[in-house]
């Protein structure tokens, strides 16, 4: 990956992904509500995040349609250790939550929350890409100013 002219990472797209990317991504279906729940569409989102933020610390909601909700999931992995040497800064970017601990709370809650089905998906390429353009573009800025 190049930006503005440097050499910023090179290796395989789980790589980049995995050093670059922002965490993963919640997509939430949520189930139609009944006539008879006294709870509004408010209120039922701010109890998914506040239960999805006593598991992930930072999750919050990045887009809302409907009754689809898509939500960030930062410090989020599988735990495993890669074969490069950790640094003072992996060892802080390190993910504190599995993955399949967040698959078993919301499974385990799915209910109770109203939530019909959900995927968690890791951040695209193109989104990396787009980030880390980004980035270099402020500290070209920076360096201008």
């Amino acid at each position: 990956v190049m930006v503005s002219g440097t050499l910023m990472c090179l290796g395989t797209i789980q790589h980049v992904r995995s050093k670059f990317g922002t965490g993963y991504e919640l997509m939430m279906s949520l189930e139609k509500k009944k006539e008879q729940q006294q709870i509004s569409d408010e209120e039922r989102e701010e109890a998914i995040v506040d239960y999805l933020q006593k598991i992930v610390p930072g999750a919050d909601i990045l887009e809302k349609h409907g009754d689809l909700l898509k939500l960030k999931l930062p410090g989020v992995g599988a735990h495993s250790k890669g074969p490069e040497k950790e640094t003072k800064e992996s060892k802080e970017a390190r993910s504190t939550v599995s993955l399949g601990g967040v698959f078993e709370s919301i499974e385990n809650s799915k209910r109770v929350l109203g939530i019909k089905d959900y995927s968690i998906t890791q951040a695209t390429l193109e989104q990396v890409f787009l980030r880390m353009a980004r980035k270099g573009e402020n500290e070209q800025k920076e360096q201008t100013a």
